[in-house]
């Protein structure tokens, strides 16, 4: 059974990545919703991190102020989100290493989040779109936009999710992945 002060936790990481991606959605492949799915991994452990996700985008999605995602796109992103979720409980205990491990890892991590991402929505898209296009050519047709969003994601993951990690850990929040708290 579910204890409450983790049902709280995961309500509050849901809100946070859906709010971060309403407020970052003004910006074209720019956003922290893949960042706080990682971490909410990285507290919450596998399962409710890959739950986390699927809630965090779902939320996101249907609430998009510009407008909800046709079902098989939403699928493919919820999808890609559990993943992220799971990928955050995954590695988590391997980021409470070495520094330089921890940034390569955390950038490698980002990267491939969001290649899943990328790569699960354009198939949904070619599919919704009949044109016969193929994956190869939506993704040709949006490299820019993926390229922006591989490296601003692999950014926010090498430098936005250690200061996150050390501001948690001084608080005393551990969730299942996190060490304990540092003590300076």
């Amino acid at each position: 059974m579910i204890r409450i002060q983790t049902l709280t936790l995961m309500s509050l990481l849901i809100a946070l990545g859906a709010a971060l991606g309403f407020a970052f959605a003004p910006i074209p492949n720019v956003e922290l919703v893949t960042s706080t799915v990682f971490l909410s991994g990285m507290i919450l452990g596998k399962a409710r991190g890959a739950a986390a996700g699927i809630l965090t985008e779902a939320l996101y999605s249907i609430l998009n102020p510009y407008g909800t995602a046709p079902l098989p796109m939403l699928a493919a992103q919820c999808t890609s989100m559990a993943i992220t979720g799971y990928a955050g409980g995954s590695f988590g205990s391997l980021l409470t290493r070495s520094k330089g491990i921890r940034f390569i890892l955390l950038g490698f991590c980002g990267f491939a989040c969001t290649l899943i991402f990328a790569l699960l929505t354009t198939a949904a898209y070619v599919a919704m779109s009949g044109s016969g296009a193929g994956l190869t050519a939506g993704l040709v047709q949006g490299v820019g936009f993926y390229a922006a969003h591989l490296v601003s994601n692999t950014l926010f993951f090498m430098l936005l999710i250690p200061v996150l990690l050390k501001g948690l850990s001084a608080v005393g929040l551990s969730g299942r992945m996190l060490s304990p708290p540092v003590r300076e």
